[in-house]
């Protein structure tokens, strides 16, 4: 039988704050950038395919106004639905503790994004060092 209780904001430890911090970025990261989600974006957004040079691509755009603006406005900004995600993964998980494994995977899913752009990070400015420095020494 699970039982259902609500923690209160006193009960949270580091490692829980930490744990639902790797949760939301995740889930900011997603709804915001990842492919996978972009038919969530799409809701939002006025699409229509394009062809050409016999390249067939979605042109996507927002709407002028109204609600459907409103929601385009704010899945393209990561800083927004990162609070939004802030308040839906904290009100949930102290409503039903018991989605602490949910928020768990999405935080190790989170802390393995960051490392990887991390990664790339480094990868970038060691590229951007090599061509400078090949730039020179072509002087």
């Amino acid at each position: 039988q699970i039982e259902f209780t609500v923690k209160s904001l006193l009960d949270i430890s580091l490692f829980e704050f930490f744990i639902l911090t790797l949760a939301v970025f995740r889930l900011q990261r997603l709804l915001v950038y990842d492919k996978v989600a972009q038919f969530v974006r799409d809701l939002w957004l006025d699409t229509k395919e394009v062809s050409e040079k016999g390249v067939i691509y979605v042109e996507r755009t927002k709407p002028a106004k109204g609600l459907r603006r409103l929601l385009a406005d704010l899945f393209g900004c990561p800083w927004c639905i990162g609070v939004w995600s802030a308040v839906f993964t904290v009100a949930i998980y102290f409503l039903f503790p018991w989605t602490w494994y949910f928020w768990l995977v999405l935080a190790v899913a989170g802390l393995s994004s960051y490392i990887q752009l991390s990664i790339n990070l480094i990868g970038w400015k060691a590229e951007h060092a090599k061509i400078t420095t090949q730039a020179l020494n072509k002087k």
